[in-house]
């Protein structure tokens, strides 16, 4: 066999590779490269003093032999592949954790089982904080304080928390006594891959804080945080890493600073909701021009911007996100019976709110042709128990609210 034969051979080789087989069947997980085995078995079984296929006078012969020790070296990689991944630890973020265990006092603390999981404390102090270090085994945690005057631990105190090495998820509500210092504390949670700020005082040097000590972190929420601004945000930017950002009644942030989320572009969930400067129920600053900034953030798969500032035009930005399947369009009173055919007709969507836009009976039409719908919110003046029972008829609809259940 002559050289460009040989070279044809292990192109063949090269794009029989069953890497992508073995991808698929191991839940995209890297399988092993089996393309180096595959050639060095052919030329170990190949005639000696030339290279693979030398001594057939019949190239034809060749490929069974080629996809026969494909085959079984697919085999016995994927039988080694699966083992090694069984004998290892399943991963505890699959794990669904089990209700949190509610606690408001030192002695309630003090009887938790070294084993709970999920909890949360409820106005928890200093010494508390400290008593909670034997239950080594939280992966989530949630620190309250009443919101009508309770206390909280210091800020120095937030240290203890280094003492759960499990803890994955970490919502710190209504602690007021929390600033850039407390944050600071965080970096030591090296796993932690949720974390929620709600009512605190943390600001950009806060938001730094956590840029630069938790790159393991998923999913960022914060809540009322009055001194949120603009410049906290183009620290927020760096977190270049997170799946999931949520923006919830930070009134001090503005047009400008959101912009700089468009370099987020890992993101697959976004929130941005009660933004307006005087933390109502007025408009937040989303309006076209930033939508069509949020426009590079191409894996998003959830968009939630309640009552933002929408023209019947942003229809067709929105139309440019490629994997949205779940929208939050509530409260935007531009979007109409066309803007939502039109988002129908582009986007395959699973999870829809409508509820507050100008929307009529006649989209209802529209609705109950849709088969990837499960989830929609349409309260409307003009619904009635006729038009739910007729989005009812949805085929994959498991969640339906209108006012009218």
């Amino acid at each position: 066999m002559n050289d460009r034969t040989d070279e044809t051979l292990r192109e063949q080789v090269e794009e029989r590779r069953l890497d992508w087989a073995l991808a698929e069947l191991e839940g995209l997980h890297r399988p092993p490269d089996l393309t180096h085995a595959i050639l060095q078995r052919l030329e170990q079984s190949a005639p000696q003093g030339g290279p693979v296929g030398a001594d057939s006078s019949d190239p034809s012969r060749m490929l069974p032999k080629i996809f026969v020790a494909a085959a079984g070296l697919a085999v016995v990689a994927l039988i080694a592949w699966s083992t090694h991944r069984g004998s290892q630890a399943p991963d505890d973020s699959s794990v669904s954790l089990p209700p949190p265990v509610l606690v408001r006092t030192p002695e309630e603390i003090l009887r938790l089982p070294s084993d709970t999981r999920n909890l949360a404390a409820m106005d928890c102090d200093d010494a508390e904080l400290r008593a909670l270090r034997r239950v080594s085994h939280l992966e989530r945690l949630e620190l309250r304080v009443r919101r009508d005057g309770g206390s909280g631990p210091t800020e120095d105190a937030l240290a203890n928390l280094a003492s759960l090495p499990k803890l994955r998820e970490l919502a710190l509500t209504w602690q007021r006594k929390l600033g850039d210092v407390g944050v600071r504390h965080l970096g030591s949670l090296r796993i932690l891959e949720s974390l929620t700020l709600s009512g605190t005082e943390v600001d950009r040097d806060g938001v730094g804080a956590l840029a630069r000590q938790l790159p393991q972190l998923r999913s960022l929420e914060f809540r009322i945080l009055p001194k949120l601004g603009d410049d906290s945000l183009r620290q927020l930017a760096k977190m270049h890493w997170l799946r999931r950002l949520s923006l919830d009644g930070c009134g001090g942030v503005t047009a400008e600073g959101l912009r700089a989320l468009g370099s987020l572009r890992q993101l697959q969930e976004l929130r941005l909701a009660e933004l307006n400067p005087n933390r109502s129920n007025g408009p937040n600053p989303i309006d076209d021009t930033l939508l069509a900034t949020l426009a590079k953030l191409t894996d998003l798969q959830k968009l939630e911007i309640p009552r933002a500032r929408l023209s019947k035009r942003a229809v067709a930005t929105l139309c440019t996100f490629p994997a949205l399947r779940g929208l939050d369009l509530s409260g935007c009173k531009d979007i109409d019976d066309d803007a939502v055919r039109c988002l129908l007709e582009a986007l395959p969507l699973q999870s829809l709110r409508l509820s507050g836009t100008s929307v009529t009976p006649s989209v209802i039409a529209d609705l109950c042709r849709e088969t990837t719908l499960t989830s929609l919110e349409l309260r409307a003046e003009w619904m009635t128990p006729a038009l739910h029972r007729q989005l009812r008829t949805l085929p994959r609809l498991g969640s339906l609210e209108t006012g009218q259940d």
